[in-house]
């Protein structure tokens, strides 16, 4: 079972907090500032991998 979490604030948490529960980050493709950074930091930091998506894309895996 596929557990989704989304957020920039609970995405960056979880991944400061619990990286080794954290496979993956979907993070939308038309959104480039610094929290968006930040999380692409901490991931890369922690070997977590981040993807590129489509708003379309994101409101799929999150319901909205």
């Amino acid at each position: 079972m596929k557990n989704v979490s989304f957020g920039l604030y609970s995405s960056l948490a979880a991944i400061q907090q619990r990286p080794f529960h954290v496979q993956e980050i979907y993070l939308s493709a038309g959104r480039q500032d610094i929290r968006i950074q930040e999380i692409k930091d901490e991931a890369s930091s922690n070997n977590i991998a981040t993807r590129l998506v489509s708003k379309y894309e994101l409101e799929q895996l999150c319901g909205s």
